[in-house]
Parts: structure tokens; C-alpha cells; sequence
């Protein structure tokens, strides 16, 4: 994997494990308001596309000052009110002093994490693998049927 240096860097990297997956990804996907009122963005969405389950992924790096750390536990807070499940995804030496309790108090992980994190969020339904009829079609997979 190549040198994260940026969240451009951290973003782009995210999505393409999720697409690996086989996992639809939206980037900057809108959705709602913050806890603080200003609009939200979902850095990337990651959507599958047989159970039809949604995990939002929110991207942060912080190049050695802290700035971003220090607001993360907010940020976690607002991660917490999302209609679906979500993941922080910190990336940057800034982070490397407080992830210790990043990760006691809310859902950051690190890049490195991801690929053994997200098939958790999915039930570990990934990767993904199509449900065939007999003419080798893929065909939507259904839930069985309950007894009464």
C-alpha cells in the first residue's frame, strides 16, 4: 500500500479496499446534518449491494499537529447519531499519540485495520459472492421463509 499523506491519500485508499470487497462506494456522499447543524458528508459510503446493509466511513489525517485528534471524540459523537453504522478512519502521525484512547471511546481505527474491520460491519458477508440460478444468471438472494 502506498504512503498516505494526505486525506485525499486516506480517502482514496479506504474506497479502493472497500471496492475489493465488492462493495458499491459512493465518495463524499450526502447525508443530513452534523450534531453541530452544518451539512454532513460521508468521505465514503460503502453499500452491499445483496443485503443491502450501509457503512460510512469518516476519513480524517492529521500531519503531526494534533488539530484533529483533538476534535475526533466530537466527531465520534455525531458517528453515533447516523442512521447506519460508521467507521473513523484516522490516518497520520498526529494520531499516533492518542489512539489509544481513540479507540477505547468510539469506532476509529487505522488504515491497516480496515480490511479486518469492515467484513464485521457486513456480518461477514463480504466478499461478496452472487447467489447463480441455473442459467448461471446471478439472481437477488432471498431471505428464507419463516415458519409459522
Amino acid at each position: 500500500m502506498s504512503q498516505i499523506a494526505s486525506r485525499h491519500d486516506l480517502v482514496a485508499a479506504a474506497a479502493q479496499i472497500a471496492l475489493g470487497f465488492g462493495l458499491e462506494v459512493q465518495r463524499s456522499a450526502a447525508h443530513g446534518q452534523r450534531v453541530w447543524g452544518a451539512p454532513r458528508q460521508i468521505d465514503v459510503l460503502c453499500y452491499h449491494p445483496q443485503t443491502h446493509e450501509r457503512v460510512g466511513l469518516e476519513c480524517r489525517f492529521d500531519a503531526g499537529d494534533g488539530m484533529e485528534a483533538e476534535r475526533a471524540l466530537t466527531l465520534a459523537v455525531d458517528v453515533n447519531t447516523w442512521v447506519m453504522k460508521g467507521l473513523i478512519l484516522v490516518g497520520g502521525p498526529g494520531f499516533s499519540p492518542y489512539m489509544g484512547i481513540l479507540r477505547s471511546r468510539g469506532p476509529f481505527i487505522q488504515l491497516g485495520d480496515l480490511e479486518q474491520c469492515l467484513p464485521l460491519y457486513f456480518d461477514g458477508a463480504l466478499p461478496i459472492q452472487p447467489a447463480h440460478s441455473e442459467s448461471g444468471i446471478p439472481t437477488p438472494r432471498r431471505a428464507p421463509r419463516r415458519s409459522n
